[in-house]
């Protein structure tokens, strides 16, 4: 019984270990202006279906300074060809006029892309407060969950990557901000399962 019980352990271990994410640690953008990338990892090593990103995010005179900016988490990328061009899904985050203020499921096809109003959850804009992001995609769906004030936010959208190519192995954050902004992101992972 030890030997198979220390068995399970090791395996447990080993899978456990094969899962772990990977992690940016903090990324702060001071005083930015125009589009900015916020991270960007590319892996073609694909060990999983679904990718995911999460992190803490605040920013500093952003949304008064910016009130019609916004950002996207991508997942599921893949590069166009001509550069420079992206396609995958994920979260948009930000002013979008009368279709959404808050989070928004996005499929980007540079050069159209488009939301998902039916998953738009408005979430306040405001600077100097802490969000929790997180996004999933796999291959056929995409799901967000925010985290503001004790108060979580979720939508889920169909999707379909499978057009995108076989390299699907993006994931990144852009912010469209045309005035200065300071924008932290903090704890970031990221990771396939």
């Amino acid at each position: 019984m030890k030997k198979f019980l220390i068995a399970m352990f090791c395996m447990l271990c080993v899978n456990a270990a094969a899962q772990v994410p990977y992690s940016f640690g903090s990324i702060i953008h001071k005083d930015q202006v125009n589009d900015s990338v916020l991270f960007f990892k590319y892996d073609v090593r694909r060990p999983g279906k679904t990718q995911y990103v999460a992190f803490d995010l605040v920013t500093r005179n952003h949304w008064k300074n910016n009130p019609t900016s916004h950002f996207a988490v991508v997942l599921q990328g893949a590069f166009l060809d001509p550069m420079p061009g992206i396609r995958g899904v994920g979260l948009a985050f930000g002013s979008f006029g009368s279709t959404c203020q808050g989070a928004v499921v996005e499929q980007f096809n540079n050069p159209v892309s488009f939301l998902m109003p039916e998953t738009c959850r408005s979430i306040p804009l405001q600077d100097d407060k802490w969000y929790r992001v997180t996004v999933y995609a796999s291959e056929t769906q995409v799901d967000f969950y925010v985290l503001f004030e004790g108060r979580y936010y979720w939508a889920r959208a169909p999707v379909n990557v499978a057009t995108f190519g076989m390299q699907r192995s993006i994931a990144g954050g852009v912010v469209f901000n045309p005035s200065p902004s300071t924008i932290e992101v903090h704890n970031l992972i990221w990771g396939w399962f």
